[in-house]
């Protein structure tokens, strides 16, 4: 009986063994870590980007170009042929040329102006200081009144002055080292109140 009941133990203990090594064999996880739990942990970022790739980025363009300044006009007060009013360029020499020129510009005011009728009320009467620019191609420009009386005189001497653009024929330019340049003009406009009396009869 006795030899029975110890047969039975040590068959207990063998088949005891037997099931703990299997149940070991099954679990891998290491001491202190749930399975379950490992399962649930999110993968890991992925690597930054290689050096390289990050080379063959191509970079920005460039800003664009500063505009280029604007151009200076050089303008000129004395040169060596002075601007001349139109008409006289078939005279054979220059003096005479210049001198015909100056007897035309004063024709064509005299007959362009018309004596404001608040200075003639107001017996307003003087001469208008006009300065204007006589272009490269004989154009006048950059008209601005120097000095003016009163009464609407110096308004009437700039629009006289800006008929000029109007005619037929341009100023001929005046010239420096034999090219067209860009000449500063200076001209009085005189009102004479006997003059003007007398246009009208």
């Amino acid at each position: 009986m006795k030899r029975t009941i110890l047969l039975v133990l040590v068959i207990s203990g063998l088949v005891s063994q037997s099931c703990n090594r299997k149940t070991n064999s099954n679990i891998q996880a290491p001491d202190g870590v749930n399975v379950k739990e490992a399962m649930d942990v999110p993968p890991p970022p992925p690597p930054p980007p290689k050096v390289k790739e990050m080379l063959d980025v191509p970079p920005p363009p460039p800003p664009p170009p500063p505009p280029p300044p604007p151009e200076e006009v050089e303008i000129f007060k004395v040169v060596e042929d002075m601007p001349r009013f139109p008409g006289c360029e078939d005279k054979e020499n220059k003096l005479e040329k210049t001198e015909c020129a100056r007897l035309k510009l004063i024709a064509f005011i005299a007959k362009n102006i018309q004596y404001p009728a608040k200075a003639k009320e107001n017996g307003v009467e003087g001469t208008c200081i006009v300065q204007f620019v006589v272009g490269k191609k004989g154009e006048i420009d950059q008209i601005n009144l120097l000095r003016d009386v009163g009464a609407g005189l110096g308004e009437e001497a700039i629009r006289v002055v800006s008929l000029m653009n109007d005619m037929p024929q341009k100023w001929i330019p005046g010239k420096q080292r034999g090219r067209p340049v860009n000449v500063q003009w200076t001209m009085p406009v005189k009102f004479d109140l006997d003059s003007a009396n007398k246009r009208e009869h």
